[in-house]
């Protein structure tokens, strides 16, 4: 029970069970490659970019030559009967779409993740090698890089997804089941979700749409009505195994940054505190007599982490609302390097816009009393310890 109250800032679990599964979307390559377009604009769909009105099929026509058709070949070897090696080679399909002049690809880390071989094929069904330049299991994106020049290609542009609103327009484009930059329409249906990427880690602030996602859509790109990729497309939640409304896109704000660090180190930078927390609320401030009524109470620390280094101090009792248990007691979060911190959405939001290695500081009340703690943040392991 006590476990079912923490906000976990440590990165330890996470994930959104709808109707029973979130689906990965590459699918096996073993349908046959075709190219299916709808001609037929969608009706009640508008944008303005630059001035110029756009319609589904316009968007289409201008930025579906960015999007491309990832094959990632995965390549292991089992033994035959005299004990040589067979090699076996099992090919995987996805989407990406073309993020810089250089030839920079954006695509989902679960498409390419352990490939030996990756390909990408264009609108005009030419087949071309990739590099992969780097991969980020921790959002679950990769960063791939191919020679566009001679062949036509289109870069699309990163929007900003704070501005997303639910119930705004939204388009996708990719190869739902190998079918070639096929392109699907919707809305935002909600923001703010949760999903797990590929090594087990939380993913936040994730959009939903209800845009038809199917397997092969993973890696490309849910653009905005003024035609700019707002998310990547990466999930779906389903009963079986197709489409039922409610698909996951990682939002830009995400990309952005990771792509920006991959580009420039090959990998993504995640620094981290290492503890569980929960939001202060009124009816704890009044009842423990705190001097806050906001902050982010430190519930547990983990051994070892930059907060147990720092001396951060975890929960020393139990203190029940309304028949439910939380664990209090411990140092009350107020500040990060003069940032006024409120909720765990806020500290982990200041802790993910510092760099590792950069130290800062942290405003406490400890029994009531402020108390400043330097922390150096370090790179978040692969497998945050859970020891207390």
């Amino acid at each position: 029970m006590r476990a079912l109250l923490r906000t976990i800032f440590a990165a330890l679990i996470g994930g959104l069970v709808v109707f029973g599964a979130t689906t990965y979307l590459e699918v096996p390559q073993e349908i046959k490659y075709v190219r299916e377009v709808s001609s037929k604009p969608a009706t009640g769909f508008l944008a303005k970019l630059g001035g110029e009105t756009l319609t589904p099929q316009e968007i289409y026509e201008k930025y579906s030559d960015g999007v491309v058709h990832i094959r990632a070949t995965v390549t292991s070897n089992y033994d035959d009967y005299f004990g040589l090696p067979i090699p076996d080679n099992k090919v995987s399909s996805g989407s990406g779409f073309i993020i810089s002049d250089e030839g920079h690809v954006i695509t989902n880390a679960h498409v390419v993740g352990g490939a030996q071989k990756i390909e990408i094929q264009l609108a005009d069904d030419t087949v071309i090698p990739a590099e992969l330049v780097g991969v980020d299991q921790s959002t679950d994106l990769a960063v791939l890089k191919a020679n566009f020049r001679g062949h036509k290609s289109t870069v699309l542009s990163l929007g900003n997804s704070k501005d997303v609103k639910v119930g705004q327009s939204v388009l996708a484009i990719g190869n739902p089941l190998g079918l070639d930059r096929s392109m699907s329409s919707g809305i935002v249906s909600a923001l703010k979700r949760e999903i797990r990427a590929p090594n087990g880690l939380p993913i936040k602030e994730v959009i939903q749409t209800d845009t038809a996602i199917n397997r092969g859509n993973s890696g490309g790109p849910l653009i905005s009505a003024e035609g700019r990729v707002i998310g990547v497309t990466a999930q779906i939640a389903t009963e079986g195994a197709g489409n039922i409304g409610i698909a996951f896109a990682i939002p830009s704000s995400t990309v952005k940054k990771v792509f920006k660090e991959i580009k420039e180190t090959g990998k993504a930078s995640h620094p981290w505190l290492g503890i569980f927390g929960t939001t202060i609320f009124p009816e704890m401030s009044e009842a423990l007599e705190l001097k806050t009524d906001t902050g982010v109470m430190v519930v547990s620390v983990l051994t070892p982490s930059p907060a147990q280094k720092a001396g951060l101090k975890g929960a020393e009792k139990i203190w029940r609302f309304r028949g439910t248990p939380y664990e209090v007691g411990g140092d009350i979060i107020t500040k990060i390097n003069k940032i006024k911190v409120s909720t765990m959405d806020d500290l982990q939001e200041a802790i993910g816009k510092q760099r590792v290695g950069e130290e800062i500081n942290i405003q406490v009340l400890r029994n009531n009393k402020q108390k400043s703690i330097k922390i150096s943040l370090e790179e978040r392991p692969a497998d945050p310890p859970i020891s207390r």
